[in-house]
C-alpha cells in the first residue's frame, strides 16, 4: 500500500523556491547560477512568438544568451549581465562560451544537490 502525500501551500513554496549555487566552470572559475523565476521564464518563452503564434526566429536564436543574462550571477541577488549586454554577448565566440552554457544547462537539469544523497557524496570527495 502506498501512502499519498497532499501538497500543501507551504510545501509548494519550499520545493519550488528559486535556487542559487556557485559552481566551478572549467576554464572560467567559479560562477553563481540562479534558477529563473516562473514569470521570467514565461516572458522569455512568450517573446519567441508573434501575435499569430509564429516563431520569431531572431528571438529564438538569442535564447542561449538570455539564459546567461537571466541566470549568471555575481552573488545571490546581483545579475552578472543586463538586457543591455545582449548584443555584446551575441558577438562573443560561441565555442568559448560553451562551458558556461553547459553549466547553466546542467544546473537547470538537476535537482538541488543539497537535497540528494548521491550528489552530496560526490561533493564531499
Amino acid at each position: 500500500m502506498t501512502s499519498e502525500t497532499t501538497l500543501t501551500r507551504e510545501a509548494l513554496f519550499e520545493k519550488a523556491a528559486r535556487r542559487y549555487e556557485v559552481v566551478d566552470v572549467d576554464g572560467w572559475g567559479k560562477v553563481g547560477i540562479r534558477s529563473r523565476s516562473q514569470v521570467g521564464k514565461s516572458r522569455r518563452e512568450t517573446a519567441m512568438f508573434d501575435d499569430d503564434g509564429k516563431l520569431i526566429r531572431s528571438v529564438y536564436d538569442m535564447r542561449q544568451i538570455h539564459m546567461l543574462i537571466d541566470q549568471l550571477m555575481v552573488d545571490e541577488t546581483t545579475p552578472m549581465f543586463t538586457e543591455s549586454d545582449v548584443e555584446a554577448l551575441g558577438e562573443l565566440d560561441g565555442v568559448k562560451l560553451e562551458p558556461l552554457n553547459a553549466a547553466v544547462w546542467l544546473f537547470n537539469a538537476t535537482e538541488d544537490p543539497k537535497k540528494t544523497d548521491a550528489s552530496n557524496d560526490s561533493q564531499e570527495n
